[in-house]
């Protein structure tokens, strides 16, 4: 009997961590896929969102995991401490995250560089910690804060090839 006790304690433990975590968006089996695309392309394939952005300007592109409805659908980001995204970037240039909220305003755009290892995009898939409160901070115009739509975007006067993978999207409490 006390066997059991040490073995429920222990998992526990081991799932406590996972208690706070929210996937909306894997490509596989979460998310109910909305794209569009504003100067490039996106396609979900191989359980991937892979963006290719091209244009001059702002270029970028969308997944709305919540397929646009129920009209009060999405995760409330006060509800959470960070973003976790898993992502690759083939090519240069400044690439950035934002959300759409279910009132279609935007969150402010952060710099994946500002979260990764010597603040360079990465090359082979990585999980990118961003805390919810610079997508909340300067430039945010999220009315409702319920967030349903992730956008990649870049922006520069000249044409750009860039293509950035996504694979994985959650929201946590935790940083690991």
């Amino acid at each position: 009997m006390k066997a059991w006790f040490v073995a429920v304690a222990i998992l526990f433990v081991a799932t406590s961590g996972l208690a706070g975590d929210k996937v909306v968006w894997d490509g596989e089996k979460v998310g109910k896929n909305k794209n569009w695309a504003n100067g490039g392309t996106i396609e979900i394939a191989d359980g991937e969102a892979k963006i290719n952005l091209t244009e001059a300007e702002w270029c970028g592109a969308g997944v709305n995991w919540e397929g646009y409805w129920p009209e009060d659908a999405g995760v409330d980001l006060d509800k959470y401490k960070y973003v976790h995204i898993w992502l690759k970037v083939k090519g240069r240039g400044d690439v950035q995250l934002m959300f759409e909220d279910n009132k279609h305003t935007k969150s402010a755009a952060v710099n994946i560089t500002e979260f990764t290892k010597k603040n360079k995009l990465p090359e082979k898939m990585t999980k990118v910690v961003i805390p919810t409160e610079k997508l909340k901070g300067e430039g945010s115009k999220l009315a409702s804060g319920v967030v349903w739509e992730f956008i990649i975007c870049a922006w520069s006067k000249d044409k750009k090839d860039i293509t950035v993978t996504v694979d994985k999207l959650a929201f946590s409490d935790s940083k690991k």
